[in-house]
C-alpha cells in the first residue's frame, strides 16, 4: 500500500523517481521507497517529549519548502 501511494503521487505530479527524496521513519516506508527507486533518508524518532513533534515537523516542512522552491527556479 505504501509503495502504491508513492508511485501514485509521483504519477499525479508527473515526477520521476530520480527527482524524488523521501524521509522515512519505518522499515516499511524505507522498503517501499527503495522498491520505487526513490532516494530515501532515514529519520529516527529520538524525540522523548512527543509534544515537541509538532515543532520538529513544522521546521522540517519549512526546510523542505525552501528546497522545493529553490529547485523549481
Amino acid at each position: 500500500m505504501v509503495l502504491i501511494k508513492k508511485v501514485n503521487a509521483m504519477n499525479v505530479m508527473n515526477i520521476s523517481s530520480s527527482n524524488c527524496i523521501t524521509f522515512e521513519d519505518s522499515e516499511r516506508g524505507i522498503s517501499a521507497s527503495n522498491k520505487a527507486n526513490i532516494k530515501t533518508i532515514q529519520i529516527n524518532d529520538f524525540i522523548k517529549d512527543k509534544s515537541s513533534n509538532v515543532e520538529v515537523s513544522e521546521k522540517l516542512s519549512r526546510i523542505l519548502l525552501l528546497i522545493i522552491n529553490h529547485t523549481l527556479r
